[in-house]
């Protein structure tokens, strides 16, 4: 969250494939996304799994792309196709945004991105003290 991607990634790597719903595998994904690695980040996030994240990010995504244009909120719409949050159709969404240079584009990407660590830190401390 603070842009210390080495720390973050050797951490995430120590705790691989643990606990209830594998943050740690799920910070790793975030992490290669980020970097960008977006290759990495998909394998990362087919050993999430189904997170209960995602539900919580897939009622978020309409609300936040409201504040976009037109644009943007139609390529949003992708990353909840089917009724539930995609990762790996974010991490070509934000693939998308960094070669595209579309502010709002990346703009978007940036507060879904907030949000989903926000909501990622809530979930890895559920797991950590049930």
């Amino acid at each position: 969250m603070a842009d210390h991607l080495t720390p973050s990634h050797e951490h995430s790597q120590s705790i691989e494939g643990r606990g209830k719903n594998h943050a740690g595998d799920y910070w790793h994904a975030i992490n290669h996304r980020r970097e960008p690695d977006y290759g990495n980040a998909k394998y990362w996030f087919r050993h999430v799994g189904n997170h209960p994240l995602f539900s919580e990010l897939a009622s978020v995504v309409p609300t936040l792309a409201s504040e976009f244009p037109a644009g943007v909120q139609s390529k949003a719409q992708a990353v909840v196709e089917r009724g539930g949050f995609d990762p790996f159709r974010f991490v070509d969404l934000v693939s998308e945004a960094c070669r595209g240079g579309n502010g709002d584009l990346i703009r978007f990407c940036e507060r879904l991105q907030w949000i989903e660590m926000v909501g990622l830190m809530e979930w890895t401390l559920k797991d950590a003290t049930t």
